[in-house]
């Protein structure tokens, strides 16, 4: 009868390590997918910022000013020319 007690108590034990190992594995998943959701909640979100964005107008800037640096400006040039 003891041996039995034994026998069984050493079983469940190592159905409890079993179980924590899964639980342990379950747990490291479960966070894995909730970084997962997050990270494509965050690239949603930036993506819908980019089209407000795109919709208002602010990247229709044609001549952005490092352009608008290497024109010559008339004034200046009527003034070193007179």
């Amino acid at each position: 009868m003891i041996l039995n007690w034994q026998n069984k108590m050493s079983c469940d034990q190592n159905h409890c390590d079993m179980k924590s190992q899964l639980c342990n594995f379950v747990k490291a998943m479960g966070i894995l997918l909730l970084m997962i959701m997050v990270s494509v909640s965050l690239g949603a979100i930036f993506l819908l910022f980019f089209f407000i964005g795109y919709k208002k107008g602010q990247f229709d800037d044609d001549e952005s000013p490092a352009v608008r640096m290497l024109k010559d400006d008339k004034k200046i040039k009527d003034k070193i020319d007179s």
